[in-house]
Parts: structure tokens; sequence; C-alpha cells
């Protein structure tokens, strides 16, 4: 496992099935029986999107089809834990953007979290 430094400018990647509910998003749910891991972007195909260098915390079971779709290319670096997904504190997604979004964002055990 990596330290928390590893994962101070990563991004998590969420996945939510009612995007309309973005704006009052107030946590990030994860599951401690899911297994995640810090993965690298080491080429991307788009200008836009992740870029080479940029950190990404993925379900382990999902990256592959994720970067795939995102046409990127990703290393692995190293296992998160659900103590270190807990201790994590993240900008709302519309941060910068103005109408109130600078509160911070906790990340939160969820029995209903799937991969």
């Amino acid at each position: 496992n990596g330290t928390a430094l590893d994962l101070l400018e990563a991004h998590v990647v969420i996945w939510t099935t009612t995007p309309w509910t973005l704006p009052g998003n107030r946590a990030v749910s994860f599951s401690p029986r899911i297994a995640y891991g810090l993965y690298e972007v080491t080429a991307a195909e788009n200008s836009f999107g992740p870029q080479p260098g940029e950190k990404l915390i993925f379900a382990d079971a999902l990256a592959e089809d994720a970067a795939s779709k995102a046409k990127v290319t990703l290393n692995r670096l190293h296992n998160v834990s659900p103590e270190q997904l807990a201790s994590l504190t993240l900008s709302h997604p519309f941060r910068g953007l103005g109408g109130g979004y600078e509160f911070p964002v906790p990340m939160i055990a969820g029995e209903h979290v799937t991969d």
C-alpha cells in the first residue's frame, strides 16, 4: 500500500445512475468489500479527460473497462484500503463554478455500493 501522500492529488472516479443528483452531492460512498487501486494515466488518445501523469482511484473491477471507454492507458500503482478511502476529503465536482460548491466532501462506507 502507498501512503496518504500518494493519494493527495488523485481523482476519485465515481459512478451514479442518477446524475441529476450531482449538484446536491454531499458525500461519496465506497464499499469496504470492493478492491480499489491507485492508477496513473500513462497515455491518452484525447486532449480532454484524464491526461498522462494524472492519478485516479478506481474500483479494480471497473478500471479496465473505464480506461477503454475513456481511451486511456492505466498503470496500477498500489492498493487503496477502505481505511485510506475513509480518511479522504474530496472537492465537489462543481467546485470553482460558483453556486456554493466549496464545501468538503467526505468518503463514507456504504453497503449499497456495488462494482
